[in-house]
């Protein structure tokens, strides 16, 4: 049996050295071979003798490698209902069993902790994917939800909590109730429905919403019970609750709106510290996206859009819960200006409950206000004067001496500006606009602040001539921030550098009837364009030809730097540049158009300089 075993490993390693051969004809023969073995019995098995069988030559184990996994990826199941494995379930046995289990124990032993890792994430995707099979076994799915409940209803001791806020919510009492709201908001996400679900899942989501999710839902109000009576809970906790809350909630409404949802989204005693100590800090935390995947303020927002109730909020008088009223009514934008009675109602709304908050002596009303004014500013005002109220309310704000302020304003003006239907209004505030978006620009950085020039620009081209200068500058200056981010924040930038280029593109185009102005623009944009023509710049390399030939094209004469940036177009094209453009097509197309308008130039200035340079 052992020397058959043998012969036949040998035959398995000579058709497999034959698979390398040189000889087109040995090779398809070997191939022919391994076609043939591959189906028979034990040939897995063989695979991974040679596999470890030292004394064979390494090339022909490494065929053999690859061999296997190909063959493994294949055919290790079925692929259709019905279909008859072609690989015995002896033979999976003696593989997961006898070689891979002891070839885990034996080659890995000073990678086990990341072994053991590595299975676990392929395990937890699996589970994020779809839920095990076991778990619809009724005693199974009913113990887990008891234990993921008792461990809810029981009360966090006070004896041990961390004193300290950032230490408590990394607690493990607190860890273990985050963990427990995830998996019940993840069973609520697959079996929330019955309606949506698959034939095969139907009867276990009918038993979860019968069963279940009441009780789940009751706990999860028990805990926000906490907030309601002042006392402690995480932010994460807070957050993962009221999601579920959004996703099932159609009970106790008014409790949950009134007593737990909207003091959440009030300006509150963190607010008013933040406001006051580092203004920069509220207003990034205002627009940055990673703050909101665990804003239990952003939660409440998305509660109030399912809930689409306005009616009640506008009434609020205190100031902060009026902050929180107006928060919410921003959130509702979207559904209101498409629902009736809503619809027809929104000016009016605008002009009694939002505009006079522009007066308002708190400087946190005055910002919310400029940011509903900016949610709302594409409505249809039956009177233009409303409209125009908006816009110089905001251009007002941008001279604000509270710094969020002056920021939400010309945000909001932006808003406005792309809803303005008469642009001789917009005119009138220009140059104060420009101005005001300059001055904060260089105090913050703030990706809609360049989305917001970008607008300005491409609506008023005509007009940004006496800006042009200044303009490059702050663009060059923010696109500058964001090459200094580092690199777990470059993600969220990407788009802010485009957006700088394709307003410098814009400018540069709008002032071709001026070309002294090129000379005053280039040593701005010269190091830009020296950097980014290196493979740095391989995802903006059409933005940045695109600048170039601006500069060459429209320029009265060529500068001898500008000349330095010629070497650095033809490295690319030799090199980087069409491995890392994806269609290759599309890369011949708008690389060489521009290569074409600066070949044009550029021979057309060369004669002098090329003579020069021999002589």
């Amino acid at each position: 049996m052992e020397q058959k075993n043998y012969m036949e490993i040998q035959s398995l390693s000579i058709a497999l050295q034959g698979a390398l051969s040189y000889n087109p004809n040995e090779r398809k023969a070997a191939e022919e071979s391994l076609n043939q073995l591959q189906y028979t019995p034990r040939h897995l098995v063989r695979l991974l003798q040679i596999l470890g069988d030292e004394n064979c030559n390494i090339v022909v184990r490494q065929i053999a490698s690859i061999h296997f996994k190909n063959f493994i990826t294949k055919n290790w199941s079925p692929h259709d209902p019905g279909e008859q494995s072609k690989i015995l379930h002896s033979d999976k046995e003696v593989i997961n069993g006898r070689y891979l289990l002891h070839w885990v124990k034996h080659n890995l032993q000073d990678q086990q902790v990341y072994g053991a890792l590595f299975v676990l994430r392929d395990s937890f995707q699996k589970i994020q994917v779809e839920i095990p099979k076991q778990f619809f076994d009724p005693s199974s799915y009913n113990a887990w939800i008891v234990l993921f409940l008792n461990m809810l209803e029981r009360p966090v001791p006070l004896e041990g909590q961390p004193a300290d806020l950032e230490m408590r919510k990394s607690w493990g009492w607190w860890k273990v109730k985050k963990w427990t709201v995830h998996i019940l908001n993840s069973l609520c996400t697959c079996f929330g429905d019955s309606k949506l679900q698959k034939p095969d899942n139907k009867a276990f989501a009918q038993i979860f919403q019968n069963n279940y999710a009441g009780r789940i839902l009751e706990c999860h109000l028990n805990l926000l019970n906490v907030i309601h009576t002042g006392g402690y809970m995480p932010d994460r906790v807070v957050h993962l609750i009221l999601q579920y809350l959004s996703n099932s909630c159609n009970l106790r409404l008014n409790v949950v709106l009134f007593e737990i949802m909207f003091p959440l989204m009030c300006f509150n005693d963190n607010d008013k510290k933040l406001w006051d100590e580092d203004p920069h800090e509220y207003v990034r935390k205002g627009y940055e996206i990673l703050e909101d995947l665990c804003s239990p303020r952003t939660a409440a927002m998305d509660f109030v859009r399912e809930l689409d109730m306005m009616g009640p909020l506008v009434e609020y008088k205190p100031y902060r819960q009026k902050d929180g009223a107006l928060l919410a009514i921003g959130a509702l934008c979207d559904k209101l200006k498409h629902t009736e009675p809503y619809k027809s109602e929104l000016e009016h709304m605008l002009v009694q409950y939002v505009f006079p908050e522009f007066s308002s002596p708190m400087g946190h009303l005055r910002a919310k206000a400029a940011w509903v004014a900016g949610k709302y500013a594409n409505i249809n005002f039956t009177d233009p004067n409303n409209f125009r109220k908006a816009l110089h309310s905001a251009a007002t704000g941008m001279r604000d001496p509270e710094f969020p302020v002056r920021v939400y304003s010309v945000l909001a003006s932006c808003s406005l500006v792309k809803a303005c239907k008469d642009l001789g209004e917009i005119r009138q505030v220009l140059p104060q606009l420009l101005d005001e978006i300059f001055k904060l620009m260089n105090e913050i950085e703030n990706e809609d602040l360049v989305f917001t020039l970008e607008t300005m620009v491409d609506m008023f081209r005509e007009e940004i001539d006496p800006y042009a200068l200044r303009l490059c500058q702050n663009l060059a200056a923010a696109f500058w921030k964001c090459m200094n981010t580092t690199e777990t924040e470059k993600e969220g930038v990407a788009l802010t550098a485009v957006g700088c280029f394709h307003s410098i593109s814009t400018i540069l185009k709008s002032v071709r009837k001026h070309p002294h102005l090129f000379a005053q623009i280039e040593p701005t944009l010269l190091p830009i364009m020296r950097r980014m023509l290196t493979i740095e710049g391989q995802e903006i390399i059409e933005e940045v030809l695109e600048i170039v030939s601006y500069m060459t094209l429209f320029s009265p004469e060529i500068s001898m730097d500008m000349w330095s940036l010629w070497p650095l177009i033809m490295e690319a094209l030799a090199d980087w540049a069409i491995r890392c453009v994806p269609s290759k097509s599309m890369y011949f197309y708008f690389v060489f158009e521009k290569i074409r308008i600066l070949i044009v130039v550029l021979l057309s200035c060369s004669r002098t300089w090329l003579l020069l340079k021999t002589i």
